[in-house]
């Protein structure tokens, strides 16, 4: 690999990892302007939940759902809940043992996952 090919390979992966680090971080600001927003505003019953992360995902995949439904032509909405509910999504991530999870549902379970090999079945006859 030459020196201009890995640096071209260094260059899109900054580029890449610059975007994600941009939704993160723009994600993470609109949930806390949404949840201070939103969190007075809500029924007194789910108040307490809005600022968790499960309440976040709820509230960002409601914002999602609104701009595209009533906004879908401002742009800076629909990546604002776009950004929202990636990092809500990653916050939940962060915040839940998902492998613990995954791996106390599966405990005990058999479970007889099927390959892609082809079978073959033959009669009597053939």
């Amino acid at each position: 690999m030459t020196v201009n090919e890995i640096a071209c390979a260094l260059g899109e992966s900054n580029k890449e990892a610059f975007v994600v680090s941009t939704k993160q971080q723009v994600g993470t600001a609109v949930l806390q302007k949404l949840t201070k927003v939103v969190g007075p505003k809500a029924p007194l019953m789910v108040r307490g939940y809005i600022d968790t992360p499960v309440g976040r995902v709820i509230l960002a995949n409601i914002l999602a759902a609104a701009a595209v439904k009533y906004f879908p032509n401002n742009g800076k909405l629909l990546y604002a809940a776009e950004a929202a509910t990636f990092a809500a999504m990653d916050e939940v991530l962060r915040e839940f043992d998902v492998q613990g999870i995954v791996s106390d549902i599966l405990d005990g379970i058999t479970i007889d996952v099927p390959t892609n090999t082809p079978t073959t079945t033959t009669t009597g006859g053939e």
